[in-house]
């Protein structure tokens, strides 16, 4: 196979291949096709993680703005500064907590969903190889 026969092969996507030195090396059982992703299921679970991220992302935010508020707005004394540690302080942090916990919780549960439309692909994938091929297994 020539070196222009090696590229169009590699171009159309038939073939991976590699220039070593000043030589071709293909391999025809891998291809640069690109692979389809996967059939999207629990696509109403998947809306349901990313609310859930968002409101995360809002709460991590507020907090954090309502902590550089307080702090700002901090008066003297110590009376003022229980106050505004227990009005102030104590809240936002727990606003930030919740919004990295919301945050963390839907992106597991997007993984979650995203592992199982892979499995469901790869699962699919090996049944065909093995009808394709069944003395092989």
């Amino acid at each position: 196979m020539t070196a222009d026969q090696v590229i169009r092969k590699i171009k159309a996507g038939d073939y991976a291949g590699e220039r070593i030195g000043d030589q071709w090396h293909i391999d025809p059982k891998t291809t640069t096709h690109e692979t389809p992703e996967p059939q999207q299921k629990y696509i109403f679970a998947i809306i349901i993680a990313n609310l859930i991220s968002a409101v995360g992302w809002v709460a991590l935010v507020g907090g954090i703005v309502a902590l550089c508020v307080s702090v700002a707005s901090y008066g003297s004394g110590t009376l003022a500064f229980i106050k505004l540690l227990v009005v102030a302080v104590a809240p936002s942090v727990g606003a930030i907590l919740t919004g990295i916990l919301f945050i963390a919780l839907g992106q597991v549960m997007r993984a979650t969903f995203d592992t199982a439309n892979y499995n469901r692909e790869v699962l699919r994938l090996l049944q065909q190889q093995r009808t394709a091929h069944p003395l092989e297994c």
